[in-house]
């Protein structure tokens, strides 16, 4: 299931462009209703094309949102690791390993301990991961790293501080027989990292809250939306379509499949 429908999608949409649903709807030349309507959860196929537009979003990957399936994004070497997140939704950790020793990759934590601690059971447990890296200070993704207290784990994020030590856009680390390059996905949140990882026999790249199937990280206000966007496309542009996306939330993709199917990567 996509962590955002066509609601959200245009929810996040009008936020970060900071439009009322009223002014959008003049703009796109549609009644107020018809756009409240989807903003609502009500499906208008004319009324999403007509507005997609002014949102600056695809018409037809809006159009085809409600019907889309991100392709399968399994790799023998990485693991989902599905947690909850408040009473109804959900986060992921994404755990890597790689050819060497060491111990695994954990890439974000959940929001406490308890879920992580349930979820790594069936991997072997904690003392199975040698290195957690952290994509962005929310409380959703760094919640169980108190988990590691007292173990052999380094653990890397943006910002630094007393939890991790800091890691930037351009650093590169080598851990288990992987290669790990950070880059700068900011706008969601500021700072973020968005992770290349080589080594899996296949481009992989974590994009935390950055990207999700068919749509992006919700943004506060124009200044982060437009930080966003261009975060995004410098790192994404040029890039294989066959690369696997491991998003914060929501299913597993492929590059390919957003640049047609996510009504925010238009142009990317």
């Amino acid at each position: 299931m996509l962590e955002d429908n066509f609601m959200y999608v245009i929810r996040k949409a009008l936020r970060g462009l900071e439009l009322a649903p009223g002014e959008a709807a003049a703009r796109a030349g549609q009644e107020e209703g018809a756009v409240t309507g989807l903003v609502d959860g009500h499906w208008n196929e004319e009324a999403a094309r007509a507005l997609a537009p002014v949102l600056g979003l695809d018409a037809a990957a809006l159009a085809a949102h409600p019907r889309y399936e991100p392709p399968p994004g399994a790799h023998p070497a990485i693991r989902r690791l599905d947690m909850p997140f408040g009473e109804e939704e959900r986060v992921n950790g994404w755990l890597v390993g790689g050819g060497g020793g060491g111990g695994k990759l954990l890439i974000d934590t959940g929001c406490d301990e308890a879920s992580l601690a349930a979820v790594l059971a069936d991997h072997g447990g904690p003392e199975t991961v040698g290195m957690v890296i952290i994509t962005h200070n929310h409380g959703d993704h760094v919640g169980g790293l108190g988990l590691f207290r007292g173990l052999d784990v380094a653990a890397y994020g943006p910002g630094g501080g007393v939890k991790w030590r800091e890691m930037r856009p351009g650093d590169s680390l080598e851990f288990g027989g992987l290669g790990i390059t950070a880059h700068d996905l900011a706008g969601h949140a500021d700072p973020a990292l968005g992770l290349e990882i080589e080594g899996l026999g296949t481009p992989v790249l974590a994009v935390g809250d950055a990207l999700f199937a068919g749509s992006m990280g919700g943004c506060q206000g124009r200044t982060a939306y437009d930080l966003a966007h261009g975060t995004l496309r410098r790192v994404l542009e040029g890039r294989d379509d066959a690369t696997l996306l491991l998003p914060g939330h929501g299913p597993a993709t492929r590059l390919g499949a957003e640049r047609v199917a996510n009504p925010f990567c238009k142009g990317w």
